[in-house]
């Protein structure tokens, strides 16, 4: 099980990291990397995710605002005032956002209320990471551009270094610079596991660069955002916590790996996140919303053909399954994605497709959000 996996290694790296370790020193430089803290007052306010899978059968939700009953599918959030109508016979569940697991009644519409204790603390809670924050990168260009770690806290200290395979070239010279530490190795591949000789520590702030042999170099992309950290100690207490609180509840193995990923998401582990998505997405059998989700990570760290990639995949996995609320938002990001990107013809036709769609639920305040992006992009 792979929350065993991670549970293990954090107890693990709690074992290695040095006590006195707690918040990221100031003095970092805020330009190589920005993630924006998790807090509780984040959640105060915020239901947290009350997320919805299907065991057998199909599931129908009307949210607030809606015309009638949709057809929904693996991961959707439930929110306080939805209506959640299993057909007969199906084997519908809500993990709710305290961790509650709520087996929702066959045959008859049921709200959020009648299964989640929706004034506990949530530990499900929506990422706090700003989307978009490294706009400007292009990985249309031949360069190296790093594909992980970025933006990224990370678990692992030993971490997977990625970047973008450059045409025509034989070898990269690869450095890692931050704190005490200015790492460098030259490969012939486009990837290596840092070898952890000079440990990484948190409370520093560290970047990947890397430089082509034809002279091409990873810093030519210039956004900020682009570092990476080890996740603190105090924080890894906190994830060890509702990591091993998850295992407990023996959820089927794909709604466990989505659940994994969101609480990754929560600690800005984005890197270790985007590899349990992949993974899951590689399974037999349709979840568009673990395309959505991969995609969601790709643009919060500015990988925009890598978003737009799992954008389209999610588009169609929602149209065949008959999910018109995913489809409008597979096609709104895919317009936040071309918006980053500086096209704003498909953009415009994006946030087209998904106003379409929502006109079909009868989501007034999401059309209105729609409208307001397209008088944005429109001359």
């Amino acid at each position: 099980m792979k929350i065993r996996f991670f549970v293990l290694y954090l107890l693990v790296l709690l074992l290695l990291l040095p006590a006195c370790s707690t918040a990221p020193d100031s003095s970092s430089n805020q330009n190589e990397m920005d993630i924006e803290e998790s807090t509780t007052e984040d959640s105060q306010d915020d239901p947290g995710l009350n997320l919805l899978f299907i065991g057998s059968g199909q599931a129908n939700l009307k949210r607030r605002g809606w015309s009638d009953y949709y057809p929904t599918t693996f991961g959707v959030n439930v929110a306080p005032g939805d209506q959640i109508y299993p057909a007969a016979e199906s084997e519908i569940f809500v993990l709710c956002a305290n961790l509650d697991r709520w087996d929702v009644p066959a045959g008859m519409p049921s709200g959020l209320s009648n299964g989640c204790d929706t004034e506990s603390e949530p530990v499900l809670v929506r990422e706090s990471g700003n989307i978009g924050t490294t706009r400007g990168g292009d990985q249309s260009y031949n360069i190296p551009y790093i594909i992980n770690p970025r933006g990224s806290r990370l678990m692992d200290t030993t971490p997977l270094l990625q970047w973008h395979t450059v045409s025509d070239t034989s070898s990269y010279h690869v450095r890692i610079q931050g704190g005490d530490i200015d790492w460098e190795v030259d490969v012939s591949g486009s990837s290596l596991e840092y070898p952890g000789d000079v440990p990484l520590s948190p409370g520093e702030t560290y970047l990947l660069v890397v430089e082509a042999d034809n002279g091409r170099s990873s810093l030519e992309e210039n956004v900020p955002g682009l570092g990476f950290s080890i996740l603190p100690p105090v924080e890894a207490v906190e994830l060890e916590s509702s990591l091993s609180s998850l295992e407990v509840l023996d959820l089927p193995p794909e709604a466990e790996e989505f659940v994994l990923a969101q609480v990754l998401i929560r600690h800005q582990l984005l890197a270790e996140a985007q590899q349990v998505l992949l993974e899951l997405a590689e399974q037999p059998g349709l979840r568009p919303a673990v395309n959505q989700t991969l995609g969601d990570v790709y643009l919060q760290t500015g990988l925009y053909y890598y978003a737009e990639d799992q954008f389209l995949q999610a588009a169609d996995m929602f149209t065949s399954l008959g999910d018109v609320e995913g489809q409008a938002l597979a096609y709104s990001k895919l317009g936040e994605t071309y918006r980053m990107l500086g096209n704003n013809a498909l953009a415009i036709d994006s946030f087209k497709e998904a106003e379409a769609r929502l006109e079909i639920l009868g989501d007034e305040a999401s059309i209105k959000a729609v409208q307001e992006k397209l008088a944005e992009l429109t001359p």
